[in-house]
């Protein structure tokens, strides 16, 4: 290997440990506890009598409750319920129809799809006082199992391929990070 190569390799390792220690910095910089479901205290009495009533309704509003997000909502297929929680289809549906009319959850159609919006008044991922915004997103969540066909790996799938400024060796600065200047030997000049 000559030295012009043998820089180059060194250069790109320096840019890759660079990339590792920012997205070090960066996540450090995030405020702890992001990932967090509040409680209402004055509720967690019916949620124990909801898991004497039906345990899979609870296991249900477990599941549901950790995949949701900040608007307290999450779209899932009766599939992916019942790969999660290995219960047929006509079981959750019991479970979905207790959760429903013991006011846990709201069922939002969209064409044959649900999506679940638990009840702010009893959980919560944001903080306190924005409980009562109505926004609505929803954390889709699925399995390839229920696709019609499976598409990675498709011949007859094309991606569109988008634009890049950057070659495949050379990485982004996001940073105004003090960089030496170039190496003329460096530079594609032709």
């Amino acid at each position: 290997m000559d030295s012009s190569e043998e820089i180059k390799r060194l250069k790109k390792q320096v840019a890759q440990l660079t990339d590792f220690i920012d997205a070090d910095r960066a996540e450090k910089r995030l405020p702890q506890n992001m990932d967090f479901v509040q409680v209402s205290r004055s509720e967690m009495r019916a949620i124990a009598e909801l898991g004497g009533k039906s345990p899979l309704a609870l296991d249900l509003l477990m599941i549901l409750t950790q995949a949701m997000d900040k608007q307290n909502a999450v779209m899932m297929s009766y599939e992916t319920m019942e790969g999660i929680s290995k219960k047929s289809r006509r079981q959750l549906s019991r479970a979905v129809n207790v959760l429903k009319s013991d006011n846990w959850l709201q069922i939002i159609k969209i064409g044959t799809a649900n999506a679940y919006v638990l009840n702010k008044a009893v959980f919560w991922t944001d903080k306190g006082d924005r409980r009562h915004l109505g926004s609505f997103t929803a954390k889709v969540i699925t399995t390839l199992e229920e696709q019609n066909k499976d598409l990675r790996n498709s011949p007859n799938v094309t991606l569109k391929r988008v634009p890049t400024l950057v070659k495949r060796d050379e990485r982004v600065i996001l940073s105004n990070e003090n960089l030496p200047p170039p190496d003329q030997k460096d530079m594609n000049l032709n």
